[in-house]
């Protein structure tokens, strides 16, 4: 928000080396043998054939991509693990979130806080897909305030161990009897963080929730009974478990981020064939310009998910990276994850409402066939939708955005407050301000951050709707700029076509960009004025900020959707 980014400072899918792309294509091929010819029976939930794939997966040595080699795994980092997520998802949603979840939220946890005794007890398994990981937060009066848990952990008289009782509700892959991680309260001591084996006595499980969609998963609610753990299994310290669910949440928004893109791809995969396909009045529907607008709408949003979600893949794994192992090595990992909370939010709630943008305009190229069934668009648009809740609801993040920003200025890390009002001052005084796009709507930003401060003083926390608002130009912000830097490194080294649709896709960025800051402006000033002289002052310093965008958007759509058609596929990454 504060300073211009270099595009060297950014990563790009396009910067994979070879023996990355070996790995992808190794879970490509395993996705086309293994998985999508099995989608239907995944569907249905039939019984050992998730425990079976996730053997194979382990065998082939994907569900240790970025674990450190010092346990066990592989060591490859962030950024292919979000490449392979993105893969799995190519071919099944439900396989995917399965895998992830493991890979993620239920195994990183006992990575960066378990002990050794822990890591050598159950990583194994769980990297082998022997076991499958579990991640045990949510309880049935308790979802986005997860911290207010009231499952209880009670540690005995000789302190050898701790008695577990309580109930957690949806979590996904609790079926499958294998490693969980659950949260509970220590009375005295505060909220908790334990691995448990899913034999341990006392451990059970509800029956299978009937979803909406990814009825391919597992969820179930896990009921503990008095359930015996040792201390050892602790993960973590006692009374800080919110560390280790926060953190394995940022992660696990990266990954539902990579789901969603995976997804996206797809669909516009299928669009794209059935546009071509399809003929109505004499000729292909691919040709009719409200088709071609759906399609170069669907590959910008796309576009914008997949940089945004890869440039904050490599700022995580760049921070860990940066770490030697020993001396207190995983919490200090934990602090480095936890440096990009704000990133984290911001790429799960921007490639989740991709894919639900995506799935929609596909279900309308498709028509009524896409409500059918027999066709893939059915079975994605219901799958798309859960993204949005699980991982931290949507509205959840948003303000855990805004309020990380706040926490950064507190602390002096951030000076976002003494920047903002800078910028207030000048546009008040009418001083000259940056016309560039992406910067003028960073200054935006700023002008607005300092005008709620000025308005609702030390209250400004209780306004969810203006840091609602805020959020999404945080949002948008961070994905026109990722979209604008990965086009400019794309530029420098890549075929003259795939150069000119990533700049095209670009323009399409900053377009919406510029769009969404304008729309914004009336509800919030309004917001925040006093009368009606005000509201009409400050609407027009604001909209003063925004340049007019000189882009024919129809011509850019009608462009890339030709380019996608002569593809038969979205062309990005440009290997």
């Amino acid at each position: 928000m504060l300073k211009d980014v270099s595009p060297n400072k950014i990563f790009t899918p396009e910067e994979f080396d070879e023996e990355e792309r070996a790995m992808a294509e190794t879970a490509r091929s395993f996705v086309r043998r293994e998985v999508v010819p099995r989608a239907e029976l995944i569907e249905a939930a039939q019984e050992g054939l998730i425990p079976e794939l996730m053997k194979k997966a382990g065998a082939l040595g994907l569900l240790m991509i970025d674990v450190p080699e010092e346990y066990g795994g592989l060591g490859l980092g962030e950024k292919l693990t979000t490449w392979i997520s993105e893969v799995i998802a190519e071919g099944s949603a439900s396989f995917a979130i399965t895998l992830t979840g493991h890979i993620g939220i239920g195994m990183l946890a006992i990575v960066y806080s378990g002990n050794s005794s822990a890591k050598e007890r159950y990583l194994p398994s769980l990297l082998s897909g022997e076991k499958i990981g579990c991640f045990a937060l949510t309880e049935p009066e308790y979802g986005s305030d997860a911290l207010s848990a009231k499952t209880t952990a009670t540690l005995s008289p000789d302190g050898k161990h701790y008695s577990i009782t309580g109930m957690k509700q949806f979590t996904t892959n609790a079926g499958f009897g294998g490693i969980f991680t659950v949260f509970a309260q220590a009375p005295g001591k505060g909220f908790t963080a334990f691995v448990l084996d899913g034999s341990s006595p006392g451990l059970s499980t509800g029956r299978e929730e009937k979803k909406m969609g990814l009825k391919g998963t597992s969820t179930r609610s896990l009921i503990l009974d008095h359930v015996k753990v040792p201390v050892e299994n602790v993960l973590g310290e006692v009374g800080r478990g919110h560390v280790v669910a926060l953190n394995m949440l940022n992660l696990g928004r990266i990954k539902v981020a990579a789901c969603c893109v995976g997804s996206a791809r797809t669909l516009i995969r299928e669009s794209l064939s059935y546009a071509q396909e399809r003929r109505q009045f004499g000729k292909p529907i691919a040709s009719f310009g409200l088709i071609q607008q759906k399609l170069g709408r669907m590959a910008a949003q796309m576009f914008a998910a997949e940089s945004t979600l890869y440039r904050t893949a490599g700022l995580v794994e760049g921070a860990v990276s940066q770490l030697s192992m020993g001396n207190n090595y995983d919490a200090r990992a934990l602090q480095a994850i936890g440096e990009y909370a704000a990133e984290c939010a911001l790429v799960k709630v921007q490639a989740s409402e991709a894919l639900d943008f995506v799935a929609d305009e596909a279900m309308q190229i498709f028509g009524g066939y896409g409500y059918i069934e027999e066709y893939p668009v059915a079975r994605a648009y219901r799958d798309a939708r859960v993204n949005r809740i699980f991982e931290g609801t949507n509205e959840i993040n948003r303000l855990s955005i805004i309020d990380w920003f706040y926490r950064l200025d507190q602390k002096g890390r951030l000076p976002l407050r003494v920047k903002a009002r800078e910028a207030l001052e000048q546009l008040r005084a009418a001083v000259p301000m940056a016309q560039e796009e992406i910067q003028s709507a960073k200054n935006l930003f700023l002008c607005l951050w300092a005008m709620t401060h000025e308005r609702f003083g030390e209250k400004w926390q209780e306004e969810q709707e203006i840091l609602a608002m805020l959020a999404d130009l945080s949002i948008d912000i961070y994905s026109a700029e990722s979209a604008e830097l990965r086009s400019q490194k794309i530029s420098q080294g890549s075929a003259p076509e795939t150069a000119s649709l990533a700049r095209m896709l670009s323009q399409l960025c900053r377009l919406h960009l510029i769009e969404a800051g304008r729309g914004i402006l009336p509800r919030f000033v309004g917001a925040l004025a006093e009368n009606d002289a005000s509201f009409n002052r400050e609407l027009s310093c604001l909209e003063k900020l925004l340049p007019s965008p000189r882009i024919n958007a129809i011509a850019l759509e009608r462009a890339v959707a030709a380019c996608l058609l002569k593809f038969a596929r979205y062309p990005l990454p440009a290997f």
